[in-house]
């Protein structure tokens, strides 16, 4: 039974075949930077979607898996990779924003590293350009889901042509973009994410607990639960999930776009936006973020104010010492929702 994150509502309950997790293994062998076998280091636990399908590949393999504590620090993991010889490693975001920090100015933290792959949560255009210039050669960025596995893969050749985008769908997976009433979008223009492919999982309901939000299968389209669009050349772009769709007196507002503008200031190490109940408008934009210097944050409403237009300007900023996060290393931003309606109260 594998468990999805959570990160937006109760986590949701799939049922893995042996089928299922072989399919998934010999598709993932089909990507041009996949190296099989070697000594492969998993940063995230094996309840993570992405973990179990490459921990399971490297072993059919015949390769070696080394797990750093589940408590590691990303001075930890940069570490367990060097001191195991490791020609492979999976990680997340989280992880890969603190081996940053750590690189040589000049050089490659990881020069004998072949194949880097970080998924699991979104990655800024820099962020992934850093991971390439200055962790490993052979960065890589994944798209998936719990139902799914691995739907896309932005390759280490394809990050400077295509830094906002997660990549190309793998040629097993058909991918489309629909509107709320299940009709296809011309390409550039941001919907619904649907796809098939084989390796599905098997839904699983338990009685007496909320319905799925995401990851639901109907007539045999899988709905991840994300935003995103397709360009010209077939790369995808995740704008934001369903579930965290604001709509602020009638506009849509994509948390990403309002994200990726606050990260983009030098002192912000990373943001998170949501939204939240206002009586006027039905929801208001707030934004949290985390500092590496401190900040004003009137200057960083006016950074907001030069680069999005007034219904996407976030109405609040807070500075955090940490975001909080599940296990995989994932944003749980209803939690971040839980503390400022507590602290209002």
């Amino acid at each position: 039974i594998g468990i999805s994150s959570g990160t937006t509502g109760l986590p949701q309950r799939v049922a893995l075949t042996h089928e299922c997790l072989y399919l998934r293994y010999a598709l993932a062998r089909s990507s041009q930077q996949w190296r099989p076998g070697g000594r492969f280091v998993a940063s995230a636990p094996l309840a993570f979607s992405a973990t179990r399908k490459h921990v399971i590949s490297r072993l059919l393999d015949g390769g070696t898996v080394i797990f750093p504590s589940l408590l590691a620090s990303a001075e930890d993991l940069a570490d367990a990779v060097i001191s195991s010889k490791a020609n492979a490693l999976l990680t997340v975001p989280a992880f890969a924003r603190g081996m940053i920090d750590l690189a040589p100015s000049t050089g490659l933290l990881f020069p004998e590293l072949e194949y880097m792959m970080c998924c699991g949560a979104p990655m800024t255009q820099q962020e992934k350009l850093d991971c390439l210039n200055r962790l490993c050669s052979g960065f890589v960025q994944n798209y998936g889901s719990t139902m799914a596995g691995m739907v896309t893969v932005l390759g280490s050749d394809e990050i400077a042509a295509h830094p906002t985008s997660v990549g190309r769908p793998m040629e097993h997976v058909l991918l489309e973009i629909v509107d709320g009433s299940i009709n296809r979008l011309p390409i550039g223009s941001a919907g619904i994410i649907r796809l098939r492919t084989p390796g599905v999982a098997e839904e699983l309901e338990l009685d007496g607990l909320e319905k799925r939000s995401s990851d639901i299968v109907v007539d045999g389209w899988i709905y991840p639960g994300d935003i995103g669009f397709l360009d010209q050349d077939g790369f995808l772009t995740i704008v934001g999930r369903t579930s965290d769709l604001i709509i602020r007196g009638g506009v849509n507002v994509y948390p990403s776009e309002i994200e990726t503008v606050l990260a983009a200031h030098p002192s912000i190490r990373e943001a998170a936006v949501v939204g939240v109940a206002d009586r006027v408008l039905g929801e208001e934009i707030v934004a949290f973020i985390t500092v590496r210097t401190p900040v004003n944050v009137r200057e960083i409403m006016m950074h907001c104010a030069s680069r999005l237009h007034p219904d996407k300007q976030p109405r609040q900023i807070l500075v955090v010492d940490e975001f909080p996060r599940n296990a995989n290393g994932k944003l749980v931003k209803r939690e971040l929702v839980e503390k400022l309606a507590l602290s209002k109260s």
